[in-house]
């Protein structure tokens, strides 16, 4: 099972930036598959894929049809080692401003991409899930979500 997870937890410093910079109260995003996790991440320098063991209390999540989940996993973890966009994760979800084009990402972006989603780059955590949603109902072709 593929799944899109946000953090709602109280988190660092960074987080409350983030929420404060994309207007939002999801400060990151990831695609999980099991305890796999992919993203791109300031903390982890750039976009990754690794296991982590998550407080369920600190994600949302919204089930993903394999298919599709599948598609942005593997999207995610071709980009491993791509570093991280600090600027484009502060300004792109609320000025709708790309900052970089050359291979830098940031959590809500390369999640939105490999999703399928139009200009990604302009996406916080809320309009992911919507996004995602929207994406989902249209691939299972009824009101599944």
């Amino acid at each position: 099972m593929y799944q899109l997870a946000g953090y709602v937890g109280r988190g660092k410093p960074l987080d409350w930036i983030i929420r404060a910079g994309t207007l939002d109260l999801i400060s990151h995003t990831e695609i999980v598959c099991g305890d796999w996790w992919a993203s791109a991440s300031w903390r982890d320098g750039g976009v990754k894929v690794r296991k982590i063991i998550p407080r369920p209390a600190h994600w949302t999540y919204l089930d993903l049809p394999l298919e599709l989940g599948e598609q942005a996993f593997d999207f995610i973890a071709a980009r491993q080692g791509a570093p991280y966009d600090l600027p484009g994760a502060l300004f792109g979800p609320t000025l709708g401003i790309r900052t970089e084009v050359n291979g830098k990402w940031f959590c809500h972006e390369i999640a939105g991409a490999g999703l399928g989603i139009e200009k990604p780059w302009r996406l916080n955590g809320t309009r992911l899930f919507r996004a995602a949603a929207d994406i989902t109902r249209q691939y299972l072709g009824k009101d599944a979500v």
